[in-house]
């Protein structure tokens, strides 16, 4: 009994780790977390237009589910790449889970893997595909630190030495995602008339980097503002919502809506303005 007491009681331990230079400028953050504990059995991920290496620590491995039929398709093992993702993502939750998560930018992940970020959208890889060894030796050694600052450094002296900084991204991309981020309801013909490229040269050089064109991008940026709207709002009106974060008709917000999350806004709302991720929903 002892030993169920023990179990049930565990603290969740969760850090979020900001890389300094030459890694903060394709790496938004490092997760690390154990002992999460969840009461569902599967959750949504929905798009935030960043791609994750995700490294498990525990020993357990977690099935990825088709959306509309709710069976598992694939199995999920020691290391993974999540490309960035035009819709939602169902995964089983396990508890007792232990990872370590990098979270690349936009633009970030092309430098580190050495292969074009459209490759890897709306798609899980398996990281022994891509880096035979590598990643997997990787998750050993992360597995032997004996303290959070020694996996962590660990990871980060491992992704320095992964960089190709041929591959870096052109300044033409680096300037087009930041005027997206900021400015998520403008056109975006000024970027393409900055580009001095044709418009469809400009859109494949955007998806070799990012990973979707971008007007997709930024319906995921605008989106994305609208779950912190959510998040931060008392009172939450969809159609000042939607009217704030640029979309002009309330059927094209919806549908944007349904197809990014998986809810219909007042479904959202109903079950998950107390959330505590914003990218994560419990589902079942």
């Amino acid at each position: 009994m002892a030993d169920v007491f023990i179990k049930t009681h565990l603290i969740l331990i969760f850090k979020q780790h900001i890389p300094i230079d030459p890694l903060n400028k394709l790496i938004e953050s490092i997760i690390y977390f154990k002992n999460y504990q969840p009461d569902h059995k599967t959750e949504r991920v929905v798009p935030d237009g960043l791609t994750s290496l995700i490294i498990e620590l525990d020993g357990k491995s977690r099935s990825v589910y088709d959306n509309e039929k709710s069976e598992p398709v694939m199995k999920l093992e020691k290391a993974w790449l999540s490309g960035i993702k035009s819709q939602y993502l169902t995964i089983q939750a396990i508890p007792d889970s232990e990872m370590i998560v990098v979270r690349f930018k936009p633009g970030g992940i092309y430098p580190f893997f050495q292969k074009p970020a459209e490759l890897l959208t709306n798609r899980i890889q398996p990281v022994e595909e891509l880096a035979p060894f590598q990643v997997i030796e990787l998750r050993e050694s992360i597995k032997s630190d004996a303290s959070l600052e020694s996996k962590i450094s660990s990871l980060e002296n491992w992704l320095e030495e992964q960089i190709d900084y041929s591959l870096m991204p052109e300044p033409l991309i680096e300037f087009a995602i930041e005027y997206i981020q900021s400015n998520s309801t403008e056109q975006l013909q000024k970027v393409v008339t900055k580009s001095r490229y044709s418009k469809k040269q400009f859109i494949h050089l955007f998806k070799k980097y990012v990973g979707l064109t971008p007007k997709l991008f930024q319906r995921i940026i605008r989106f994305n503002e609208i779950l912190r709207k959510v998040e931060q709002g008392e009172f939450i009106s969809w159609t000042q919502v939607s009217a704030d974060c640029g979309y002009f008709d309330q059927a094209h917000f919806i549908r944007d809506f349904k197809l990014f999350s998986g809810f219909n806004p007042t479904e959202f709302l109903r079950n998950h303005l107390e959330n505590e991720r914003i990218n994560f929903f419990p589902y079942e």
